[in-house]
């Protein structure tokens, strides 16, 4: 980071995102129960992965904007 200003907002800026992506995680995740196990790692790991690379671009975006 550049600066402290910049690691406090991304620590917080990230916090709030991941409390987003959690909750499109669990319904999303909850939804294999009508599907059934055959598609497990559709939705469970693919959903998990791309929250992930979202939180990194979100975040990179918004240090680069605000900063």
């Amino acid at each position: 980071m550049k600066n402290q200003a910049a690691w406090d907002f991304a620590q917080k800026y990230s916090a709030k995102k991941m409390g987003q992506i959690g909750i499109f995680l669990i319904v999303f995740s909850s939804s294999k129960f009508i599907f059934g196990d055959k598609y497990e790692i559709l939705f469970n790991f693919l959903p998990l992965f791309l929250a992930v690379v979202l939180l990194f671009f979100l975040t990179e975006k918004a240090i680069k904007d605000k900063f």
